[in-house]
């Protein structure tokens, strides 16, 4: 399989809480399934303490204190400066907090290198659970240009009022499906795996739910799956 890297990406709601509970649990989840280990560099390089979800959420608290009604903004990096390579670090961009009156959303996304052998997306429904998004998906770079996601992106308003387009291992709740003809419309889209979860609809587009560029079929599925739910 030959990739760019992933972004493994979730959209919650904002609503004035850092979810350092949640947020704690997720990461470990998401570490964990890379084999990676439980650490974590800041933009300025220094280590974060974060053992337990009391010492991130002290971390996001210092974080939030200077803009309180937009929460908390970094990025995390699973590598020390010295070891940090383009190819071997993985990376967290985290915005979390926001007051319910932002104009913006909280946000997770993990980017991933190619050079990780990629697991199973049960780890990715797992941080689901935790996180309880409105919406979350695993895309590929080679992806998102194919698609060109930012213009697909920019069509849909309100911002998170339905997926754009959907990825190899989609998530979205039941109020996002209702612009797409509702959940029994659905469940019914022509892909490997459609299920009700957790708040809304899992689709998954082939038997991995990771996107091989190389792979035409992957392709396939996606426009035909895309074109029943109306966002083609």
């Amino acid at each position: 399989m030959t990739t760019n890297r992933y972004e493994i990406v979730h959209y919650l709601p904002a609503i004035g809480d850092l979810r350092d509970s949640q947020l704690h649990g997720s990461l470990r989840v998401m570490l964990n399934a890379f084999g990676l280990p439980l650490q974590l560099f800041n933009a300025d390089s220094r280590p974060v303490n974060w053992s337990t979800a009391n010492d991130l959420g002290i971390y996001l608290v210092n974080l939030s204190r200077p803009r309180p009604d937009f929460g908390a903004c970094d990025s995390f990096f699973t590598r020390p400066p010295r070891e940090r390579n383009e190819t071997r670090t993985c990376v967290f961009d985290i915005e979390i907090g926001n007051a319910p009156t932002s104009p913006l959303i909280d946000s997770v996304k993990m980017v991933v290198n190619h050079h990780l052998k990629l697991p199973s997306v049960d780890f990715f429904r797992e941080t689901i659970l935790l996180l309880r998004p409105l919406q979350a998906f695993i895309d590929e770079t080679y992806n998102m240009r194919h698609i060109d996601w930012v213009e697909r992106s920019t069509r849909v308003r309100p911002r998170q009022s339905r997926p754009a387009y959907i990825c190899g291992a989609h998530y979205f709740t039941e109020e996002l499906a209702r612009p797409l003809g509702g959940v029994a419309h659905c469940l019914k889209a022509p892909a490997f795996k459609v299920e009700e979860f957790a708040d809304g609809i899992w689709i998954q587009l082939c038997e991995s739910g990771w996107l091989d560029k190389d792979n035409p079929n992957d392709w396939r599925v996606q426009e035909d799956v895309m074109r029943f739910l109306g966002i083609w």
